[in-house]
């Protein structure tokens, strides 16, 4: 639209998710789930093992392990676990103290 009504109520809807997303349980879920897909990317190519290699070391199909890699499975610390057994690593965890995201004190 000319007077950008749609496009700003879209605009205006990202930057208010986008200001409290730490807030939101979903937005938050996602981007844990991704980053963990990412770091066993990452450790599968300095390990150079394949999709198939990695499900072969799991003992599951090569479809669960793209699910995993795409970040669209909900991982057990078990199944996180066996996976970086899989690839020779160990896993750590860490949480760190959330900003304040008001302008509170």
């Amino acid at each position: 639209m000319s007077d950008g009504g749609v496009e700003m109520n879209g605009i205006n809807t990202f930057i208010n998710l986008s200001k409290n997303y730490l807030e939101n349980a979903e937005i938050r879920k996602y981007m844990f789930r991704d980053e963990v897909s990412q770091k066993i990317l990452a450790a599968m190519e300095v390990k150079g093992i394949t999709k198939a290699s990695l499900a072969k070391l799991l003992h599951t199909s090569k479809s669960n392990v793209s699910q995993i890699l795409n970040g669209n499975r909900n991982l057990t610390i078990d199944t996180l676990c066996e996976i970086s057994m899989a690839l020779g690593m160990i896993p750590v965890f860490d949480l760190t103290v959330k900003e304040r995201t008001d302008n509170i004190g």
